[in-house]
């Protein structure tokens, strides 16, 4: 998003939105706001480390906590 900047260079973001969605569905699964100013090629690093990190917590949990949608005929 470009904005007020104080550098006085418009022309460059402010602030970028780092999204990770699923393939077939688009359906967003991870998201991280950040700096206009950060090298693309490590936040990229970063934004996938985190991602993976997140699986892997998820994978070692007993419980998984949802809202009353998930508690419908079709998936009991």
């Amino acid at each position: 998003m470009r904005g007020y900047s104080c550098d006085h260079s418009p022309e460059l973001n402010q602030v970028v939105l780092n999204l990770i969605t699923e393939n077939q569905t688009g359906i967003p699964v991870y998201m991280q706001a950040a700096s206009g100013h950060i090298n693309d090629n490590e936040g990229f690093k970063n934004i996938i480390k985190q991602h993976v990190k997140s699986l892997k917590a998820a994978n070692n949990n007993r419980y998984f906590i949802g809202d009353a949608a998930l508690y419908v005929a079709e998936t009991i």
